[in-house]
């Protein structure tokens, strides 16, 4: 009932994009097939074509579909933006856990960068500022410590000054967070390996030393890739 009234209450325009991408997504319409016209899919959703329209540039942000003079034609998915991953997970035909997997590995090697021209950028203030907030870092619970860790991010951002990293950041975190942070909602606090990785980045840190505090970054998101290949394991075998 609650689901029902959340989707009566959408835009209809949205409501029209979701459908365009459900049926692209389960192979309905394949890359280079045009969509219905703009009066067909006013006529099927009973809506009027400036919302019709809407629902087409929201497909076209995401890199799904061109809109072109004769109508919208599809896009493949490997295509797309980053914007599509949202829909992707939420889609039965694409498993959320691999999607999953894949942001947080994406995320580490972007991450990595970040925490490499920090290093080679930062000032000592800011090496000294970095430190301490890491130490607060270990002995948190979880959701403390993802909102200390979401500091420290923006600090590597500022020290480095790389802005099309940043830009990227922000749209996976706007698409796959929500996913990710009801996967690791139930975590307590981070396990010894977790805490190794952020001693091992305070180190680098100390030590200025840009390559290591990358492989710091990548093995502390390794480590978060392992807890929740466990925690969907766990869940595998509760189903079962």
């Amino acid at each position: 009932m609650a689901e029902h009234l959340q989707e009566s209450i959408k835009p209809l325009s949205e409501r029209i994009a979701e459908h365009l991408i459900g049926e692209i997504l389960c192979g309905r319409y394949r890359a280079g097939d045009r969509l219905p016209s703009e009066r067909e899919l006013a006529v099927k959703h009973k809506a009027n074509r400036g919302a019709v329209r809407e629902s087409l540039r929201t497909l076209e942000q995401k890199g799904l579909a061109k809109v072109e003079r004769g109508g919208a034609r599809v896009i493949a998915v490997s295509n797309a933006s980053l914007q599509l991953v949202g829909d992707l997970l939420m889609h039965p035909d694409y498993s959320a856990f691999d999607l999953i997997d894949q942001t947080l590995e994406a995320f580490a090697a972007m991450m990595g960068v970040a925490a490499r021209r920090a290093i080679e950028r930062g000032s000592e203030e800011q090496f000294e500022d970095v430190i301490n907030l890491l130490e607060q870092v270990k002995p948190l619970t979880n959701e403390q410590m993802r909102d200390k860790m979401h500091e420290v991010g923006e600090m590597f951002y500022k020290m480095g000054g790389h802005l099309v990293l940043k830009l990227a950041l922000n749209d996976m975190k706007l698409e796959i967070m929500p996913f990710i942070e009801q996967v690791k909602k139930d975590r307590s606090a981070p396990d010894e390996e977790f805490v190794n990785a952020i001693t091992a980045l305070q180190l680098a840190i100390t030590n200025r030393d840009p390559i290591a505090a990358q492989q710091a970054i990548e093995h502390q998101f390794e480590c978060h890739r392992k807890w929740v290949a466990d925690l969907v394991s766990q869940s595998d075998n509760r189903t079962a």
